[in-house]
């Protein structure tokens, strides 16, 4: 008997396992939206991100002309949660290429798929904190 239920409990474990999604392989290629959006975490999933141009203020004789918001939804124990991190650039870009590092963090590529240029930055949020990094 007790070795039915061990089995019975390792299967459990092994089919929960794999019906749980692996941060390390949430990647993927996202275009860059031209309308300004907001974060909805009741539209999304955990590992989904969405790339939007945003509002840069006129900073005079700024070489930064074009600003992108990342937002990017994970889990936290029980509840979606939306982070976002915001980029100036000098750069025009229409792609975001993504791929998650874990469960708290995501590097990804901001692209122009004509010109080919592109810079990558890694970002993080865990509970109220966040974070991001120019690679």
């Amino acid at each position: 008997m007790k070795l039915t239920n061990f089995k019975i409990i390792t299967a459990v474990l092994v089919i929960f396992n794999s019906c749980t999604p692996n941060p390390k392989d949430q990647k993927g290629t996202v275009d860059i939206s031209k309308d300004v959006i907001m974060a909805n975490v009741i539209n999304h999933k955990a590992y989904d991100v969405e790339v939007c141009n945003s509002f840069l203020p006129n900073m005079g004789d700024s070489t930064l002309k074009n600003a992108y918001t990342i937002y990017y939804y994970q889990s936290d124990g029980d509840t979606l949660k939306s982070h976002s991190a915001h980029i100036g650039t000098k750069e025009k870009y229409d792609k975001c290429d993504y791929q998650w590092d874990n469960d708290s963090t995501i590097t990804f590529r901001l692209f122009n798929e004509q010109t080919k240029k592109s810079e990558t930055h890694t970002a993080w949020g865990k509970g109220g904190s966040a974070g991001l990094k120019t690679n």
